[in-house]
């Protein structure tokens, strides 16, 4: 199936001007533009932009819905929500890339026509929510239910939990809802639906603002390291605790974590503060622990 095809026929209807801001709006062709950047172009407000995307929506809506390809195509892509049946967007993007060979623009004209199909929900990204794909509006009800869940748990109680702990929670809801037992990856990427949500190198989760989860300095990745190991330690081995976490590769970790430092920074930081105690050379403790 040519999605590039089936986007030129159903645009047939639309007059240039109508194509043009169409698919300039939606990033068919390249970079997604602006109602103000397309109205200084055509040298009219942004509200005649909009109207003029608006007409020309009306026009191609219906077509869409009733275009037997463009049904075909979504309903073969969404085996790719299984087994939850709701993805990330870009979980998904990955999928229709490596399983049905989609090129970049075919994902565009993809996501387009996904917009107003009734064959599948798509979540716009907003401040709290990655862009997401739903079978059906059971599951998106219930993903949009259990996401806020998890949030407000994070956002309560101001702390970080195990990633194990976190993911329990997810797969008793959906085992207890929808009766399947999805994996790892798959629980992990309906968790990274959640923006404000990051996580450390020990695998801890919480709002991505806790100084377990974005260190402001390295006096804060000191200080957990001691809270989790919860015993004396050398500084040279803090040293090499930081070390190796600077190489954990995750897209939910901080790129503050990846900092590295020398042994002398970590004697210094712990010399500097104190909450940190000698008790013997180089070995400090954590006060009060």
């Amino acid at each position: 199936m040519n999605l590039t095809k089936i986007l030129s026929d159903v645009f047939s209807c639309l007059n240039q001007r109508e194509k043009d801001i169409l698919i300039r709006r939606f990033g068919l062709e390249g970079e997604e533009e602006t109602l103000e950047e397309l109205g200084n172009d055509y040298n009219v407000t942004r509200e005649r932009i909009r109207q003029i995307q608006e007409n020309a929506l009306n026009k191609i809506i219906p077509l869409i819905k009733k275009n037997k390809e463009v049904s075909k195509i979504i309903k073969q892509s969404k085996k790719f929500l299984k087994p939850i049946g709701v993805r990330r967007g870009k979980t998904f993007f990955y999928f229709l890339d490596q399983k049905l060979d989609f090129s970049f623009q075919e994902i565009k004209i993809f996501k387009f026509f996904s917009l107003f199909s009734e064959e599948i929900i798509y979540y716009q990204n907003d401040d709290y929510l990655d862009d997401f794909y739903a079978e059906n509006e059971k599951i998106y009800q219930f993903s949009l239910h259990l996401l806020k869940k998890i949030y407000l748990t994070f956002l309560d109680s101001r702390e970080v939990y195990p990633e194990e702990k976190i993911l329990a929670l997810i797969l008793k809801e959906i085992k207890k809802h929808f009766n399947i037992n999805p994996g790892y990856d798959d629980l992990i990427d309906f968790l990274k639906i959640l923006k404000n949500i990051g996580k450390n190198p020990f695998n801890f989760w919480g709002v991505k603002n806790h100084n377990f989860i974005t260190p402001r300095c390295l006096k804060d990745k000191i200080y957990l390291i001691f809270k989790l190991e919860r015993r004396p330690m050398h500084f040279k081995e803090i040293y090499q605790k930081l070390h190796q976490l600077a190489k954990v590769e995750d897209e939910s970790i901080h790129y503050y974590w990846h900092k590295t430092y020398n042994p002398n920074s970590i004697r210094n930081e712990l010399i500097k503060h104190n909450e940190f105690v000698l008790i013997k050379p180089g070995v400090y403790v954590l006060k009060n622990d």
